[in-house]
């Protein structure tokens, strides 16, 4: 039973092989593509005229500063009111934005500013931006979380 049974095996996959391969043998390729054209050249004409290469134009740089002195970004604050402290040029516009409000303060002759901003509980994302007389601007964002957790 076991020599038949080995045998049945052994049969069935010559048989199963030698029907393959003859399938594969004499299947037609999918391939093959009619030839391809000739291409024959095209003469370039000799009158081209030279390529002149200007500088781009630059955009003005940008020397209006901003930057915030206290509170420290990523800082931890126990208050819900901050005095956000800050210097940039002299007679500039400060906009500070916080989650929940927009505040509005100039800078004075030596190009400093003070204003009291409030805080939400938790992270607060707050943007200033200085815009000056020409509307030249420059952007400035810090992280203050406000907790009252012990620490």
């Amino acid at each position: 039973m076991i020599k038949e049974l080995f045998l049945a095996i052994i049969l069935g996959g010559l048989l199963g092989f030698g029907l393959t391969g003859s399938y594969f043998a004499l299947k037609p390729t999918k391939n093959s593509q009619p030839p391809s054209p000739a291409i024959t050249p095209t003469p370039i004409a000799t009158n081209i005229s030279p390529i002149i290469i200007s500088p781009t134009p630059t955009e003005p740089t940008n020397s209006l500063k901003l930057t915030i002195d206290t509170p420290l970004n990523q800082s931890i604050v126990a208050t819900s009111k901050i005095e956000l402290q800050g210097s940039s040029s002299p007679d500039v516009v400060i906009i500070i934005q916080t989650p929940t409000r927009t505040y509005q303060t100039n800078t004075d002759k030596n190009g400093s500013f003070t204003i009291e901003v409030d805080l939400e509980s938790g992270a607060n994302v707050i943007k200033a931006t200085a815009i000056d007389s020409e509307l030249n601007q420059t952007n400035i964002s810090l992280l203050v979380t406000y907790s009252t957790a012990n620490i």
